[in-house]
C-alpha cells in the first residue's frame, strides 16, 4: 500500500508542463435558477428513508423559524421523518431553531435539502443553551450538491439545548428548503469532568490498570485492586457506560485491542488517572492502540513504537516499515481520540477505508519520522511520515498539533504531512495548528474511488525552519490518474512561509475547489508559486502575498492580479509569525481573513 505524494506532480517544476498539456473537463450546464416548489424533484436518485442516518439521533421537541414560504412548507416539516416534505422560506437571513427540550451534548448536525442532488445549500449553525446567546460552530458551510439525503456536518462536543440554522442562499437562488434535520449527541446533559479521569463518568462501573501494583488476579475495580497488564484488558469485556482507566506514569506493550462497543447514550470510557505523564502504549499490529466498535471516547493515552531497522537506500538512511500509534480498523464508527500523543512512527493516527464518523480532538502528533516506503526503483511511490493518514468517510480532526512529521525520501527528499487523505470522503479538518511539517495537506486516490468533498478551515500551516520545504495544500482536477478532488474547501486557513501555498492542476474546476477567506503568504524566493490552478476556481475574500513581494498568484492559467476579484495581493499584517503569533495587527487589509479573523 502506498499513498504518493504531491511531489509527483511539482517536484521537477512540472507545472508549466501541466498548464500546456491539461484541459478542463466539459461540465454539464446548471439547472435554471427557481424557486421551491410545491413538489420534491429528486431527479434520477433513488431516496431510501430507511437509511436516514439515526446513530446518536436527540429527539426534537419543536421548531421555530424566521418565516415559511407557503402554508405547507412549516417549520415542523423539517423534523418529521420525512424527505418528501420540507420547510422553506426566501432570502439570506432565513434561519430555522430546533429545539431539544433540554441541554444535551451535540456531536453533528445531519442535514438534508431540497434539491439537494441539484445545487449546494450554504448555511451557517448555531448553538445555545439558553435561547438568547449563541455560539456559531459552522459559518458559511456548503452542501455537497450530490444527494437529496442526509449529510453529517460534525462540531465539536458541546452542550446546548438550541441549534439554529441561517441561510445563506443556494447555487440556484437566495431561498432555503430543509427537507430533514436530525441532531446527533451523546444523549445526556453536558457538564465537567467527574473523578479522576478527565471525560465524565457515564454511569457504569469503572476499571483501574496499574503497570507496578496491580495483578491479573485482581477485581480492576479500585485503585488498590487494579488490574496489572495490557493482556488483562484484551481478554475482559466491557460494555456501555463502563470505564477503563490508565495509571499516569506508566507504559505497556501493546497492542491494546478496544474491541468493545458503548451507545450514543452511554459510551464506553478509556482515560488515564493518577498524577504524571501520560501512560505509554508501546508496538501493537496493526497499531499500538486498535480502535474497533463504536461510540467510545479515548483520551490522555500516549502511542508510540520502536524503530524499525534502518536502510541505507541511496540519498536516505533511515527506519522503513509500518508503524501505527491508534489503528481506527474498518468498522470503527462513532469513536472519539481527545487529548492523546502519538510519536515516532509512520502515522500518528490511522483512519483506514471504513473508519467513518469519528472523531481526532485536541492531541498531539509530533516527529513520526518512520517511512513506509523508502527506495530509488525511479517510481514516484515513497510513502510515510504523516500525523493523520485519513482512508475513512464522514470524520472530524479539528484543535490537534503537528509538527516534525517528515522524512528524508529517496523520489522526492523529503516526504511527509500533516493531514494525508487517501480515497477520503467528507472528511472536515478545522482548527488544527501545523508547524515544520514539509506538507499540510495532499489529496489522493484513483478516478473510480477519489478523495472529494472534504472540508480545510481554521487551520494554521507555517513551515518556519524546513530549508525552503512547504506545501499548504496540493489536489487535483478530473484529467489526473490519482482522481479529481471535487468539492474541496478551504476556508479561512492562515499559511506562512510556504514554498508552495495551494496547487490545483491537471483539469482543476470551480467544481472542484473552494478557496475563501485565506491568508497564502510564501517564502521570500519560493520556487514555486502562492496560488497555482490550471482552471477556475471559486475564490474570494483571500489575501495573497510573497515575503520579498514577487507576485505569484497563477488562477486558471493566467497570473494577473486583476483576476483577484475581493481577493488581495497585500502583506497580511500578521502580528508575529516568526513566533507563533498569526493573529491580525490593526490595519490588516482583509481583517475577516484568516484562521484569526478580527
Amino acid at each position: 500500500m502506498f499513498y504518493p505524494h504531491a511531489h509527483l506532480m511539482i517536484r521537477l517544476g512540472l507545472l508549466s508542463a501541466v498548464l500546456a498539456s491539461c484541459g478542463t473537463l466539459t461540465q454539464p450546464n446548471p439547472p435554471e435558477p427557481s424557486e421551491l416548489e410545491n413538489t420534491v424533484q429528486n431527479g434520477d436518485e433513488q431516496i431510501d428513508l430507511l437509511a436516514l442516518p439515526s446513530d446518536g439521533a436527540l429527539s426534537i421537541t419543536s421548531a421555530t423559524a424566521s418565516s415559511s414560504n407557503s402554508s405547507t412548507a412549516t417549520p415542523g416539516k423539517a423534523h418529521d421523518n420525512s424527505l418528501s416534505s420540507w420547510w422553506g422560506a426566501n432570502g439570506t437571513g432565513s434561519w430555522i431553531r430546533f429545539d431539544l427540550g433540554s441541554e444535551k451534548t451535540i456531536d453533528a448536525v445531519s442535514l438534508a435539502f431540497y434539491r439537494g442532488a441539484n445545487r449546494k445549500a450554504t448555511f451557517d449553525v448555531e448553538l445555545s443553551r439558553d435561547g438568547s446567546n449563541w455560539t456559531k460552530v459552522l459559518s458559511k458551510v456548503t452542501s455537497s450538491g450530490s444527494t437529496n439525503n442526509l449529510e453529517r456536518y460534525n462540531v465539536t462536543d458541546q452542550g446546548a439545548r438550541y441549534i439554529r440554522v441561517t441561510n445563506h442562499g443556494n447555487t440556484e437562488s437566495s431561498a432555503i428548503g430543509l427537507t430533514e434535520a436530525v441532531i446527533n449527541g451523546t444523549g445526556g446533559s453536558s457538564g465537567g469532568a467527574t473523578g479522576s479521569a478527565s471525560v465524565p463518568n457515564s454511569g457504569g462501573r469503572t476499571y483501574y490498570v496499574d503497570c507496578s501494583n496491580g495483578s491479573d488476579s485482581n477485581s480492576g475495580t479500585s485503585t488498590g485492586s487494579a488490574w496489572r497488564s495490557v493482556g488483562k484488558v484484551n481478554n475482559s469485556w466491557l460494555n456501555a457506560g463502563e470505564r477503563l482507566l490508565f495509571k499516569r506514569g506508566c507504559s505497556w506493550n501493546g497492542p491494546l485491542n478496544l474491541r468493545w462497543s458503548g451507545t450514543s447514550s452511554a459510551r464506553i470510557i478509556v482515560d488515564a488517572y493518577g498524577s504524571g505523564s501520560l501512560p505509554l502504549i508501546r508496538n501493537g499490529n496493526p497499531g499500538a492502540v486498535i480502535v474497533r466498535g463504536s461510540h467510545k471516547i479515548i483520551a490522555n493515552l500516549r502511542a508510540t513504537a520502536d524503530k524499525p531497522r534502518s536502510v541505507d537506500s541511496g540519498r536516505c538512511y533511515g527506519p522503513i516499515g509500518w508503524r501505527i500509534g491508534f489503528s481506527f480498523v474498518s468498522g470503527s464508527n462513532n469513536n472519539t481520540l481527545q487529548n492523546a500523543e502519538a510519536y515516532g512512527l509512520t502515522a500518528g493516527v490511522h483512519l483506514e477505508d471504513g473508519a467513518n464518523n469519528n472523531k481526532i480532538l485536541r492531541s498531539r502528533f509530533t516527529n513520526n519520522n518512520v517511512m513506509s516506503k523508502n527506495n530509488d526503483d525511479g517510481g514516484d511511490n515513497d510513502s510515510g511520515a504523516w500525523g493523520v493518514l485519513v482512508n475513512g468517510n464522514d470524520n472530524e480532526v479539528a484543535h490537534n498539533y503537528f509538527e516534525g512529521n517528515t522524512a528524508c525520501s529517496e523520489d522526492y527528499g523529503v516526504e511527509g504531512a500533516s493531514l494525508e487523505l487517501y480515497y477520503a470522503k467528507r472528511n472536515y479538518f478545522h482548527h488544527n495548528t501545523s508547524i515544520n511539517d514539509t506538507t499540510f495537506t495532499e489529496l489522493g486516490g484513483s478516478s473510480s474511488n477519489r478523495s472529494e468533498y472534504n472540508r480545510f478551515e481554521y487551520n494554521i500551516y507555517a513551515p518556519l525552519n524546513t530549508n525552503g520545504r512547504g506545501e499548504a495544500l496540493v489536489i487535483r482536477g478530473w484529467g489526473s490518474s490519482w482522481g479529481a478532488n471535487p468539492g474541496t474547501v478551504f476556508n479561512h486557513n492562515t499559511v506562512f512561509n510556504t514554498n508552495v501555498g495551494v496547487f490545483c492542476g491537471e483539469g482543476c474546476g470551480t467544481d472542484i475547489l473552494t478557496l475563501r477567506d485565506n491568508i497564502i503568504v510564501t517564502r521570500s524566493g519560493a520556487t514555486k508559486d502562492t496560488v497555482w490552478t490550471d482552471g477556475p476556481i471559486n475564490q474570494s475574500g483571500n489575501v495573497f502575498y510573497q515575503l520579498d513581494g514577487q507576485y505569484k498568484v497563477t488562477i486558471n492559467g493566467v497570473k494577473d492580479s486583476s483576476r483577484l476579484g475581493t481577493s488581495v495581493w497585500a502583506n497580511p499584517r500578521l502580528d508575529d509569525p516568526w513566533n507563533r503569533d498569526f493573529t491580525l495587527e490593526s490595519g490588516a487589509p482583509k481583517s475577516s481573513a484568516g484562521a484569526f479573523p478580527r
